[in-house]
C-alpha cells in the first residue's frame, strides 16, 4: 500500500506526504533504490508481484485518470476483489490528502528540505 501512496505523492508533488510515507514504506519493506526511482518518476522492477501491481496500477490511475479492465483485472487477481476495491479506494483517498496538503501549502518539519520544488499557478 505504501508504494501506492508514494506514487500518489509524486505525482502531486505533495512535500509533506512524501516525507511522512518515506519511513514508511522503508519499515514496510520497500528498498531505497525503489523509493528513489518512484522519486524521479522512473518504474521500478519489483522482486514482489503485487508491490509491482500497486506501483502499475497507482502510475496508471494517476497518469490516465481512470484504470483500464486489464489493469482492474491484474489488480483483482494479484488483491481479490475487496482489496482491489480497497486499493483504487487508497488511491482515491491519497489524492484527496494530497490536494489537501498542498493548498494548504502544510510544511515538512524545520529543517528538512522539502523533496518537490513549490509551485505556484
Amino acid at each position: 500500500m505504501e508504494i501506492g501512496i508514494l506514487v500518489t505523492a509524486r505525482h502531486w508533488q505533495s512535500n509533506f506526504e512524501w516525507f511522512a510515507h518515506v519511513p514508511m514504506a522503508i519499515r514496510a519493506g520497500v528498498s531505497r533504490a525503489h523509493v528513489d526511482a518512484i522519486y524521479r518518476g522512473e518504474r521500478p522492477l519489483f522482486d514482489d508481484l503485487n508491490d509491482q501491481l500497486a506501483f502499475d496500477t497507482a502510475e496508471e490511475l494517476l497518469t490516465t485518470r481512470s484504470l483500464s479492465d486489464t489493469a482492474f483485472d491484474r489488480l483483482r487477481s494479484g488483491l481479490g476483489e475487496e482489496g482491489a476495491v480497497n486499493f483504487v479506494a487508497l488511491i482515491g483517498y491519497y489524492m484527496g490528502v494530497s490536494a489537501m496538503l498542498n493548498a494548504f501549502d502544510i510544511p515538512v518539519p524545520e529543517g528538512i528540505t522539502p523533496p518537490f520544488p513549490r509551485t505556484v499557478y
